[in-house]
């Protein structure tokens, strides 16, 4: 990551080129964050408006179900059958809820390995249970804190790692370029509350 200095209009803003930016410090893009690191990204930061102050670390609930691929019960599952049953539930489109139960063992594998206490049996069993809309125990929860959990391990993992967080900066708008016919993604500027008062007005830019 390079930092520079951007003239807009007059206005001299910081300016930061990296690889990748992920934007928030939820569950999931933290573990975007980590996954990238750990397939050899290095040039990567994350930008958040509250460090921890996300729906994930501070939501909580009587039950919060995580799903995954079935890896108990006697009832057969596949990646098919679970993308059917969450294309059929209406909020996904089929593509994503395939992607979504072909790396949910991946990804549900990769909180246990960070810490994340799912209920196990002593042979280390992840025994689930069913829910009203999904009869294959694909559920499974650390309690009404799991998303909370899921947060704070991978948070610890990140600053293990050394990913830069750029704190503070509320990403207020996506920078795209022409690309023939589309438009692309090629950066972001974030309004960082604590310079409001500098020349820049706070803003800054992400060339990513």
């Amino acid at each position: 990551m390079r930092a520079e200095k951007i003239n807009i209009n007059g206005m001299v803003c910081p300016l930061f080129l990296l690889n990748t930016l992920v934007i928030g410090s939820g569950a999931a893009a933290l573990n975007a964050a980590v996954c990238l690191h750990d397939y050899g990204q290095r040039d990567l930061a994350i930008a958040t408006d509250h460090w921890g102050g996300g729906t994930s670390n501070n939501a909580g609930s009587d039950k919060q179900t995580y799903y995954k691929l079935s890896l108990a019960g006697d009832l057969p599952d596949s990646p098919l059958r679970m993308a059917q049953d969450l294309f059929t539930g209406g909020s996904m489109h089929g593509d994503i809820a395939l992607c979504e139960a072909q790396n949910s063992l991946q990804a549900f594998s990769h909180l246990v390995s960070l810490g994340v206490p799912f209920p196990h049996d002593k042979y280390g069993g992840y025994v689930s249970y069913k829910t009203d809309n999904d009869p294959r125990q694909r559920a499974t929860s650390a309690g009404p804190l799991t998303s909370h959990l899921m947060f704070e391990c991978l948070a610890k993992d990140v600053k293990a790692k050394g990913i830069k967080i750029f704190d503070r900066h509320e990403v207020i708008s996506l920078l795209t370029a022409e690309d023939g016919k589309k438009k692309k993604v090629v950066g972001a500027i974030a309004l960082d509350p604590n310079n409001l008062e500098s020349p820049h007005l706070g803003f800054v830019v992400f060339n990513a």
